[in-house]
């Protein structure tokens, strides 16, 4: 069995809270002295989340919506919206709505959408995206679910 094929059976049989903190773990890693990430312990979760956004878009949204309610770190954020964010709007732009209620109640949401760059994103989901970044009101403390 190949690499590839043990990192696919491993993210495969894994919750979506299980992928989602190793994620988080992968991409909050040191990486001073790396010399190559797929030694990391919890490289599984990125070639999971690469995989999850063309073979089952909204399992990887789930799991990104997981990410965001799930970690405060920064480049978490940044690479949440410059990876698997922006690899589901540019290969299924249909999942803007999903993205947008959600993000109607994820701070981290919005804040890993800033970080999300047009690449092949479609003008008008783009456009709808720069909309929903745009600052407005809070939400009403206990409007939205846990």
């Amino acid at each position: 069995m190949s690499r590839d094929d043990e990192w696919h059976e491993n993210w495969a049989r894994r919750s979506n809270d299980e992928v989602a903190a190793a994620w988080i773990e992968f991409e909050a890693r040191d990486r001073s002295g790396e010399t190559d990430m797929a030694d990391h312990p919890a490289w599984w979760a990125a070639d999971a989340m690469m995989g999850l956004s063309h073979d089952d878009p909204l399992r990887a949204l789930e799991i990104c919506f997981r990410i965001a309610k799930s970690t405060d770190d920064p480049t978490v954020f940044e690479m949440l919206g410059a990876g698997p964010l922006e690899d589901l709007l540019s290969n299924d732009p249909t999942l803007f709505d999903a993205i947008a209620f959600e993000a109607g109640c994820s701070p981290g949401l919005i804040e890993a959408l800033r970080h999300t760059w047009q690449s092949s994103i479609p003008d008008e989901v783009w456009g709808r995206l720069q909309d929903l970044l745009t600052p407005v009101p809070a939400t009403p403390s206990g409007a939205c679910p846990p």
